[in-house]
């Protein structure tokens, strides 16, 4: 594989004020960006550490990624639910 680094983790979390107030005293950093989308239903925050983002989504109000992001929270706890890597070659790493 042809990835130079781990650019942001993504947590699903029930709800963006809980989750940003939760993960801003872990990780002992403030939100950098945030973002409500009501065309998808989600609000998002973004926290930048050192070397990598953890970025929250949580649903809000009604739209299809808030509405698939709140099914999995039934199903399951909040959770890690993806990771995006870097690349300084994407021929390469689409390839690889």
């Amino acid at each position: 594989m042809s990835f130079d680094k781990l650019d942001h983790i993504v947590i699903l979390c029930d709800d963006i004020d809980t989750g940003t107030s939760t993960y801003e005293t872990l990780l002992g950093r403030r939100i950098t960006w945030a973002h409500d989308s009501a065309d998808d239903g989600t609000a998002t925050a973004l926290i930048q550490l050192e070397n990598v983002a953890v970025e929250l989504i949580a649903p809000k109000g009604s739209g299809p990624v808030g509405d698939r992001i709140r099914q999995r929270l039934e199903a399951d706890e909040p959770a890690l639910a993806s990771m995006a890597f870097g690349t300084s070659d994407i021929f390469a790493a689409h390839y690889d």
